[in-house]
């Protein structure tokens, strides 16, 4: 698998790829209205450009034979309050075609997450994760995360209450 930052003039490739990644992990457990809403509004065209344009953001295509079969996006522009002991960083998605499921490719590209974490010089990694989303947390713990606090996250017109997960990696060793 390729893993190579996302450029300016592939928003309009992104943005609509992120879009049905998105709707294709959660459209089973997720009320159709508020779907809608958070796609919407967290998927649209001139938000991923501007989110492009950011210095402190940072996208990824994962590409496997020239197809493209996921992404992830990093931020430290942002930071959860309980964390400021840390230097954090951020995996706001993390997303591969279904089909890719299983095939140690999501290990691959949170690894890289990992890496990029170090070599840019933050010391933690954090994530929110919907709370019913057991197969992932079960793939997060497996990769060291753990659990270390709640937060409130948007989706759409309803406020869950998401998991906030961390990854120490003051003494990671890369894989």
């Amino acid at each position: 698998m390729e893993i190579r930052p996302v450029q300016y003039n592939q928003a309009e490739i992104l943005a609509p790829f992120a879009r049905a990644l998105f709707y294709d992990a959660y459209k089973d457990s997720t009320d159709g209205e508020d779907m809608g809403v958070y796609l919407d509004n967290a998927f649209n065209l001139s938000k991923v450009q501007k989110e492009i344009s950011n210095p402190k953001i940072q996208y990824f295509f994962a590409c496997q034979n020239d197809e493209l079969i996921g992404y992830l996006k990093l931020r430290w522009d942002r930071n959860d309050e309980k964390l400021e002991d840390f230097n954090p960083i951020e995996l706001q998605r993390i997303y591969l075609k279904r089909e890719y499921w299983g095939k140690q490719l999501g290990s691959e590209l949170l690894n890289f997450s990992f890496n990029y974490a170090i070599e840019s010089g933050f010391d933690c990694l954090w994530l929110l994760i919907y709370r019913e989303n057991k197969k992932a947390m079960r793939f997060y713990q497996k990769h060291g995360m753990e659990i270390f606090g709640e937060r409130y996250f948007l989706f759409g017109n309803t406020q869950h209450l998401d998991w906030v997960l961390l990854k120490d990696l003051r003494n990671y060793n890369s894989i």
